[in-house]
């Protein structure tokens, strides 16, 4: 089965990017849904204006940040939000369902995702939103006519044991190519 967290305006953190560039991190408490076909990013740079139409944009951005936002799960009872860096969650995670949510900045095109060194199906990929800078704050969902600037995707690792590390990386698909790349100890 596929979950999908359903959004609610509960928690909210700001955080910098390396560049200093705030970031607004919202999720909501945990709802678990079922969810049909699992979602995946668009490869160009894309906006919309006023009629609802998807317009592409320039040469979308180098991949320029990576990082986990949160680990969720049903023995925590809910999202426990990560600060930058963090390098294992505070709390014990597990129980039927497990979470991770992460922010890329840019536009990837070599995802991987592993739990203790094993490579995640794609199917794990379960949910990915846009996430638009707006105001420099990067939010979703993207408001009409903004730009999508990276994207926040929901990773299901249920089923998998606790502890473990979680990792994540990918590699930007345009100049400079370069590979970025974020790691979680999950209590």
């Amino acid at each position: 089965m596929k979950y999908v967290l359903m959004l609610g305006l509960s928690l909210i953190s700001s955080v910098a990017f390396p560049q200093g560039v705030p970031e607004q991190r919202v999720l909501p408490i945990v709802v678990f849904q079922e969810l049909g076909p699992a979602l995946s990013p668009a490869v160009p740079a894309v906006s919309r204006d006023g009629s609802g139409k998807v317009r592409p944009l320039d040469a979308a951005s180098p991949l320029s940040y990576v990082g986990i936002l949160a680990v969720g799960s049903t023995l925590y009872g809910g999202w426990e939000i990560l600060s930058a860096n963090q390098l294992s969650t505070a709390g014990s995670h597990g129980g039927s369902q497990l979470r991770v949510v992460v922010d890329t900045i840019g536009y990837g095109r070599a995802a991987i995702a592993k739990i203790n060194g094993i490579v995640l199906p794609a199917a794990a990929l379960y949910q990915t939103e846009s996430l638009c800078n707006v105001n420099g704050r990067y939010t979703t969902p993207c408001p009409i006519g903004s730009i999508v600037a990276g994207f926040r995707q929901y990773f299901n690792l249920d089923g998998q044991s606790t502890p473990g590390t979680f990792s994540y990386q990918n590699t930007s698909q345009n100049y400079p190519w370069n590979t970025l790349s974020t790691q979680v100890y999950i209590k």
